[in-house]
């Protein structure tokens, strides 16, 4: 049974592991393909992926100036639908561990086990909300980042809660499904017990392995923002009026090398 609960706390931390240290100054938002860059002096750099503004007035720039720009609209652009998918892929891993580990034990049609699948998927909806514009394309804002409510302790944290929340509460029915057994098996319950320990070493391999890949992915997204992070130094050393340009900073050692 430690084994089987063991595996449940493995869910809903081990996707969201990353030591990757960014610091955010000021902020990066994303919807409908039009991407805000608000630095610390309020004076936001709006791209569309062909043109810019600054403080509100069209910039006049070189070719090789607009393609650093447009390649800086790019790589936010591809970096957001992976914060989405590795943050919706981390909530369905730990809906998907704990609905097989309780359903086995206490019957999928279980309530608490249906009421636990509701729970989770109103966490998905609200984080859909964050990553989702109502047309369905990718919005994405650097505070979900800065804040850690996507892929941070806040989130890994508010994961982690409802796991332990579903061990703490679902105790009382586990018992009496022990009791059940007990009177079926005339008090022996080592072929139960075994039972459940093999369950849970089967749910922890599979969802190490899936937590692993999410893992990877999460620890892509430092790369990723190190290529930003090395965009953003080259347009403040080539677009003078950009020269402050600087909200992502990535830990040196995570820098490419």
């Amino acid at each position: 049974m430690k084994v089987l609960i063991a595996s449940l706390l493995l869910v809903g931390t081990s996707a969201l592991a990353s030591d990757c240290n960014v610091n955010l100054k000021g902020d990066l938002s994303l919807e409908r393909g039009i991407l805000t860059v608000s630095t610390l002096d309020q004076r936001p750099l709006v791209l569309d992926g062909s043109s810019a503004t600054y403080d509100g007035d069209s910039m006049s720039l070189s070719s090789s100036q607009q393609q650093l720009l447009n390649q800086y609209h790019q790589q936010v652009s591809e970096l957001a639908p992976q914060v989405a998918d590795i943050a919706m892929d981390a909530i369905a891993l730990a809906s998907e561990g704990i609905n097989h580990a309780f359903g086995e034990l206490l019957g999928y049609d279980d309530n608490l086990v249906l009421e636990f699948s509701d729970e989770m998927d109103a966490l998905r909806n609200r984080v859909s909300t964050q990553l989702y514009a109502d047309d369905g394309s990718i919005r994405f804002s650097s505070k979900n980042l800065k804040d850690d409510k996507l892929l941070g302790p806040q989130f890994e944290e508010e994961v982690e809660a409802k796991v332990k929340e579903m061990v703490a509460r679902s105790m009382g029915s586990v018992m009496i499904a022990m009791g059940k057994q007990m009177l079926k098996s005339g008090g022996d319950m080592s072929g139960f017990e075994k039972r459940m320990e093999n369950f849970g070493e089967q749910i922890e391999q599979r969802i190490t392995a899936k937590a692993e890949v999410i893992e990877q992915r999460a620890n892509g997204l430092c790369y990723d923002l190190t290529r930003l992070d090395d965009l953003e130094q080259q347009i403040s050393r080539e677009i003078p009026s950009l020269s402050g340009l600087d909200v992502v900073r990535v830990d040196a050692q995570h820098k490419l090398m």
